[in-house]
């Protein structure tokens, strides 16, 4: 009997009530399933993992060529999260209650994705990183590491052709900024609360409301 036909679960694992985990699931010691989640094959789940309760984990995207979730030591994934196969999440990251986490999205060791959090396929989100709860993240963006995003930040491409958003390290967005076709925010720049930008935002500076367009 080959891997595939099996679930490889350690044995002090603790699984909730009506889980599910199907053939080609492996999951290591120490770690918690929640009730009613469901897990799918091809997902690969490290040593002391926390799975919140009614999650859907390996989620199969349209185009069907990812082959694998892997969750590494220590993650923790909150209620009613979707992540999609071709996620891989590091040591030590954390996301949120209903946060739905695209295919091909890396999540670098001790990044913190909070609730109801979108981040679209193909994205890399940097060591360090938080990313608050009610964001939009659109696919293809890059987020380096140690940058904090507060609640109810949305950045926008205007077409699927557009590529996402790449934010150098050490960049602070401040609540409710909303962000539109910007191609690159520079290292250590601090957008305000509430500010609206229309384009690329050098390093360091710092901006407050809809006045700032670029």
């Amino acid at each position: 009997m080959s891997q595939d036909d099996v679930a490889m679960i350690a044995p002090d694992v603790q699984i909730g009530q009506y889980a599910v985990i199907e053939a080609g699931v492996v999951i290591g010691e120490g770690t918690i399933i929640g009730h009613h989640a469901v897990i799918k094959s091809g997902t690969i789940i490290g040593k002391n993992t926390v799975i919140g309760d009614f999650s859907l984990l390996g989620k199969r995207p349209k185009e069907n060529h990812h082959t694998s979730l892997i969750l590494l030591d220590g993650v923790m994934i909150g209620s009613y999260v979707c992540l999609y196969r071709g996620t891989v999440a590091y040591e030590n990251v954390k996301v949120g209650d209903y946060s739905c986490i695209h295919e091909g999205v890396e999540l670098k060791r001790g990044s913190m994705v909070e609730q109801s959090v979108i981040i679209e396929s193909n994205t890399v989100v940097g060591k360090s990183t938080r990313i608050q709860s009610d964001c939009f993240i659109p696919e293809g963006s890059i987020i380096e590491g140690d940058v904090w995003i507060e609640p109810h930040c949305c950045f926008l491409n205007k077409t699927r052709e557009e590529k996402g958003v790449h934010i150098a390290r050490g960049v602070k967005v401040g609540a409710g900024a909303t962000v539109l076709k910007a191609q690159a925010i520079g290292e250590g720049a601090v957008i305000k609360e509430g500010a609206t930008i229309h384009g690329d935002v050098p390093a360091d500076p710092s901006f407050s409301n809809d006045s700032d367009s670029f």
